[in-house]
This record gives structure tokens, C-alpha cells and sequence, in this order.
């Protein structure tokens, strides 16, 4: 997943962080070579954020790199023409890692968010091992160091956290996802200054939550998926001491992208077989169109959804897919 930050999109692959203007997509900037970025899987997910106490100069924005079939996370510049092969700081096994030992699993899909915690800037992602248990790292942007404010840290989940946090409020949100050993999966609140757990849901038994879930006042909106990837799309009130449905729907595929809050909808990645983008009303949870199949989008197309952009007064969603090719769509009409 890439980020859009001052009309510069990031992006990372194949040991690779790229740089381009959002625009006209030529390129600004490149690093490459670094082996906290050495994977030939890495899933490019990248997040921009103004962190205070970085090792030397002043307080700026910096880019964060996860994402891979290896375990590690890394802060850089977001001049790549000037930062160099080498991050600000990176957490990986046998480079110089801020935490010893790196992190205790790959970062696959997840991006990174970076909070202000009590006037300092906390980090966190989850970890996916291939079983057992996900973690939630809480690590100090500025240093890479394990933030200090949690008495658990990292925070052990029941299942593999596939997708990064969603922040609201103070709470950070988690889904973990079915896999190996894990047969269900759940969705967590947490305290992002203490780490504590205030709850977590499990929806349908057998089902995980493998794409993340997004916020927007006091609800959630995330997916679900079982092992013969069938699974249901969620808006949850999250205002209560527990959550509780708003509104679900069955879906005949699985949904394993970040959903896109934007204009009065919500728009949900479909998984494989049946490739697409929804979009949903967030009232009631009706389909207003799956993108690729109302749309000239080519088939077999797998969008991993960023965020919502505007240009020229227009609201577009910015989205990859699995065939390396990324899009500039309306948000309303579809149109690219």
C-alpha cells in the first residue's frame, strides 16, 4: 500500500522505496540496496508521519517502510534523492536492529501508524507468523526503541494481525485472521498509551478478520473471511463499553484490503475469485457497484485500496492491484 503526502506518492517493492508525483507519476526519488528492505516479497507499505526526537536534526516527516516476508520496519527520509542507502533507524535481524532481535515476525501487509501518545510519537504494527500468535509492537518513532508506556510489549493477539491499526480516539483497532492453528480470528480494542485490551469481538466462528478495518466517529467498518474465503462485511459501533453490529452482510468472496471511507461510502478489495472493488453506503450497507465489474477495468484485478485524494475538486480513490498496475479512480462515477 502506498502513501500520498504533499502530492508525492511512496511507494516500496522489491527492495525499492520510489518516490512520485502524484499528478503526472513521474519519479522523484529512489533508494535501493538496503537490506532492511531486502525481500523479493516485499509488499510496499509505506506511511508518512511528522515524528519529534529522531537521532539528529530537527523534527520533520520522515517515511515508514513494512511490509515483506521478513521482519522488519524502517524510518527514512522523504527526500530519497538526499537520505542515502541507509534509514533513519530500522528494526531488523543482523543490521544494526534498534530492537534487539528484530520483530518476532514478518510485517506482510501491515502499515505502520504513528500516534501522538501523551506528547510522544508511538509507532505501532502487528506481525503475522505463518501460526500461533500476532503481535501489536508499540515502538518509539524517534528512536526505534520499544515504547516504555506499555507494561506487555509487544501486545500477544490470539491470531496472525495481517493488516496495520486503525487509531481513534486513543484506542488502536486489530483484526486477527484464521490460519495454521488459528480457527477464528478476532477484532480488538486496545489503549494505545497502556497497551490493555478493552475487548475483542469474534463476529462468525471460523472466520477471521485478515483485511484491516477502518474508523470514522464512532463506528468501524472491516471484513471478515473463513477457510473457503466466503466471509461478511461489517459497520460496528464501537461507542459502548462493548461493540455491537450496526449493520453485515454475507459476501460470496472474501474481503482482504483496508477498506476506503470517502463521500458516503465505503469501499471494500475483494479477494480472489472474484476480483473487484465495492462500494458500499455506509447507512445501510447496500452496493452501489463493484468497480471492476460495472467498469473498463481489466479482469483478475485485486485492488488493495490507500485513501481517498482529492484533485481539482474531485474525490479519487488511489489503488493498486495484484497485476503491478495502480489506478486513479473517481470516487463516485468510477471513471479512471
Amino acid at each position: 500500500n502506498p502513501t500520498v503526502a504533499n502530492d508525492i506518492v511512496y511507494m516500496s517493492s522489491n527492495n525499492r522505496l520510489s518516490a512520485f508525483s502524484l499528478t503526472t507519476g513521474a519519479p522523484v526519488g529512489i533508494v535501493s540496496g538496503s537490506p532492511e528492505m531486502s525481500s523479493g516479497d516485499n509488499r510496499g507499505n509505506t506511511t508518512v508521519a511528522f515524528v519529534r526526537g529522531l537521532p539528529s536534526g530537527p523534527d520533520r516527516d520522515v517515511v515508514v517502510v513494512s511490509g515483506g516476508t521478513f521482519p522488519s520496519i524502517s524510518v527514512w527520509e522523504t527526500n530519497l534523492e538526499t537520505s542515502g542507502p541507509t534509514p533513519i533507524w530500522g528494526a531488523t535481524p543482523g543490521v544494526g536492529s534498534t530492537i534487539p532481535g528484530g520483530l518476532l515476525a514478518q510485517t506482510r501487509f501491515n502499515t505502520a501508524k504513528v500516534v501522538d501518545v501523551a506528547g510522544a510519537d508511538v509507532l505501532f504494527v502487528l506481525t503475522e507468523p505463518s501460526t500461533g500468535s500476532g503481535h501489536l509492537w508499540a515502538i518509539s518513532a524517534g528512536s526505534g526503541a520499544l515504547y516504555p508506556g506499555w507494561a506487555t510489549n509487544p501486545l500477544v493477539l490470539d491470531a496472525a494481525g495481517k493488516h496495520g491499526p486503525a487509531v481513534s480516539g486513543g484506542k488502536l483497532y486489530v483484526g486477527t485472521a484464521i490460519g495454521g492453528s488459528n480457527v477464528s480470528g478476532s477484532l480488538y480494542q486496545s489503549d494505545a498509551a497502556t497497551g490493555a485490551v478493552d475487548w475483542n469481538f469474534v463476529g462468525v466462528a471460523g472466520e477471521g478478520w485478515p483485511s484491516g478495518v477502518s474508523t470514522e466517529g464512532a463506528f468501524l467498518y472491516g471484513a471478515t473471511k473463513d477457510a473457503g474465503n466466503v466471509g461478511y462485511r461489517y459497520k460496528i459501533d464501537k461507542s459502548g463499553a462493548l461493540p455491537s453490529v450496526v449493520w453485515t452482510a454475507a459476501q460470496g468472496t472474501g474481503l482482504y484490503g483496508t477498506p476506503t471511507i470517502g463521500r458516503g461510502f465505503v469501499y471494500f478489495p475483494l479477494d480472489n475469485p472474484s476480483f473487484g472493488l465495492l462500494q458500499v453506503k455506509k447507512d445501510l450497507g447496500l452496493v452501489s457497484r463493484n468497480f471492476a465489474a460495472s467498469d473498463d477495468i481489466c479482469g483478475n484485478t485485486l485492488f488493495m485500496v490507500t485513501q481517498i485524494v482529492t484533485l481539482s475538486c474531485d474525490s479519487y480513490i488511489f489503488a493498486g492491484d495484484r497485476n503491478a498496475r495502480w489506478w486513479l479512480l473517481n470516487a463516485v462515477t468510477g471513471a479512471y
